[in-house]
């Protein structure tokens, strides 16, 4: 409060501040939000992935393409 009465420029630099912190933060919550939501669709289809190559790994063998799930996999 004392700052503000001895250099009123003060309060005009702290509003712009202020101003430039909310879109800042609105922005970096939205993209968090759409980071969030592909991190979890790209984790799903990987356990799923996962998933059916194990349930499938006597096929897989028999038919001999490990080297092929394997590079799936990977990638």
């Amino acid at each position: 409060m004392l700052i503000s009465t001895i250099v009123p420029w003060f309060l005009v630099a702290v509003s712009v501040i202020v101003v430039v912190y909310h879109v800042f933060a609105l922005y970096f919550r939205a993209s968090a939000q759409e980071l969030e939501r592909l991190d979890v669709i790209l984790r799903s289809s990987l356990y799923a992935h996962f998933s059916e190559s194990l349930s499938g790994l006597a096929t897989i063998r028999a038919y001999s393409e490990t080297e092929q799930f394997q590079g799936e996999s990977e990638d």
